[in-house]
């Protein structure tokens, strides 16, 4: 194996677990259920895109709101 691909496959499977942890907070503290249904869905189909964008928008305001 080459070092490129051990690096790929270890941000494969980190971005993976950000993407599964970020829909798993979706669902557990969005409030309004259309929201939820919504963000789910666009985490679950454009993960490498929507999974940061819900990080930056949703995640880190509510962490530095507690």
């Amino acid at each position: 194996m080459s070092t490129w691909h051990i690096i790929g496959t270890a941000f494969s499977i980190g971005f993976g677990i950000f993407i599964l942890w970020m829909l798993v907070d979706c669902i557990k503290n969005v409030d309004d259920k259309d929201d939820r249904v919504i963000w789910a869905l666009f985490i679950l189909f454009g993960g490498v895109i929507v999974a940061p964008v819900y990080f930056v928008q949703r995640y880190l305001p509510r962490r530095r709101a507690s």
